[in-house]
């Protein structure tokens, strides 16, 4: 992980916070633990942060299963949460294949900010790494399998 912040994110937290996080990504690139087990694994990476936004997406889930329709993630960036909601889908929903998982992005970033965004918010941010797009849609579809 580099030091610097390509993507313009803005965040909060305490100090030293960042690098716990750096700390963090090293340790799951060298993780000894092998490969075939490493995906079964994953709740060792995860921030009380990352878990929050797991739990919070499980709790909107379970607010609709009792309606008909289709989900839609307006600006996915990454596709965290459109991983979560696709795989969500098949653990509450394994039958339903007419719940749909939609999600929109121009993996471009903000194409302008307005003074009523901010002044840590800025032209370009949360954009992606190029052809991002085409990774998701790989990810989304063997979660779709």
């Amino acid at each position: 992980m580099s030091d610097t912040n390509p993507f313009n994110i803005v965040t909060f937290g305490a100090s030293d916070e960042h690098d716990r996080r750096k700390r963090l990504i090293e340790m799951m690139r060298n993780c000894p633990i092998p490969d075939s087990e490493i995906l079964l694994n994953l709740g060792l990476f995860l921030t009380p942060q990352t878990l929050s936004r797991v739990l919070f997406i499980d709790f909107l889930y379970r607010k609709i299963l009792e309606v008909q329709g289709v989900i839609v993630e307006f600006g996915c960036r990454w596709g965290q949460n459109t991983s979560l909601f696709t795989s969500l889908r098949g653990i509450y929903e394994p039958f339903a294949r007419l719940r749909t998982v939609v999600a929109f992005d121009t993996f471009e970033g903000f194409p302008t900010v307005s003074e009523k965004d901010g002044s840590q918010m800025n032209q370009g941010a949360y954009t992606t790494t190029p052809n991002y797009e085409n990774y998701l849609q790989e990810i989304l579809q063997y979660q779709e399998k």
